[in-house]
């Protein structure tokens, strides 16, 4: 069952509520965009688009890549105004905002950046409202398989866990479940991190969530380590000429990484809670995907 992107059963409002957090004109703005967005059919688009797509793979599993491959000649970002969007989506995942509001804020955002191609991890939380709200919309998911990205996103986190507006969107990612540390993976409660089964949960949802949201038609699913060979696929699903393509950027912002996921929790429980939570999603949704995800790290 997947748990829903939008509430939680345990209140973690206290640490993925910013508002008692941030500055009086950061505030300001913020509130300010929300009542433009309610005029947001008012005013006209910035300018004509070369096609309309969003990568919202979840973090570091190439969505970068995708906007290096398209940058050259189409106007695509990755994360464009993030501590907007993360601010909006935490108060649509709070209950803060009712799906009106969530939508005249996507399209009032939208139209104000009038991108090609937007990639951001953190729209998956509303890929359903979007959707909906741009039905030409094309939709990219990469995936990335679970214990490489364990490895990566838990370097990124510790990373980013005194950044305010990315500790709260991943207070809310990984708190929500209210899963509980154990002995195996102590060294992620010592780092000030997630439990293993937290994260495992989210890498789940997250990808279940964007498959159950989108027309088929209207989705690619990539592996991140084979990205550079759909080049030709990429291509022919967002309708554009291969040659605009820059197949030298298929591998960008790689990062040396500080830790070794084998070094921080216990191999054995790793893999069990990997089989208890993942196993059955990739069986049924990502069977391509099966015997490159069973791998050992």
């Amino acid at each position: 069952m997947i748990l829903s992107n939008r509430g939680s059963s345990i209140d973690i409002s206290e640490k993925s509520d910013i508002d008692s957090k941030i500055d009086n004109r950061l505030k300001l703005s913020l509130k300010r965009e929300f009542l433009v967005a309610k005029l947001n059919t008012l005013l006209p688009a910035s300018r004509e688009r070369s096609l309309h797509a969003y990568c919202v793979g979840t973090p570091r599993s190439g969505t970068h890549s995708i906007v290096g491959m398209l940058h050259s000649n189409y106007v695509a970002t990755h994360e464009p105004h993030s501590y907007y969007a993360i601010y909006h989506i935490l108060k649509w995942a709070a209950q803060k905002y009712t799906r009106n509001d969530i939508q005249n804020i996507l399209k009032w955002r939208d139209k104000k950046l009038s991108l090609d191609l937007e990639a951001a991890h953190y729209l998956h939380h509303v890929v359903d409202v979007l959707a909906n709200s741009f039905p030409k919309a094309k939709f990219i998911l990469t995936v990335r398989d679970p214990l490489s990205w364990l490895e990566s996103e838990i370097d990124r986190n510790y990373g980013t866990r005194n950044k305010l507006f990315w500790k709260a969107l991943e207070d809310y990612r990984y708190g929500r479940y209210g899963h509980q540390f154990t002995k195996q993976d102590i060294a992620l409660k010592q780092m000030g991190l997630y439990p293993l089964t937290s994260y495992l949960s989210y890498w789940k949802d997250h990808n279940e969530f964007v498959i159950n949201s989108v027309a088929k038609e209207r989705l690619l699913i990539l592996d991140t380590r084979e990205i550079q060979s759909k080049m030709n696929q990429i291509a022919d699903f967002l309708d554009i000429d291969i040659a605009t393509i820059n197949q030298q950027k298929s591998h960008a912002n790689k990062r040396t990484k500080r830790f070794k996921l084998a070094e921080i929790v216990d191999k054995g429980y790793l893999h069990q809670q990997l089989e208890a939570i993942c196993s059955d999603f990739i069986d049924q949704q990502l069977p391509a995907f099966k015997s490159s995800y069973s791998a050992q790290p």
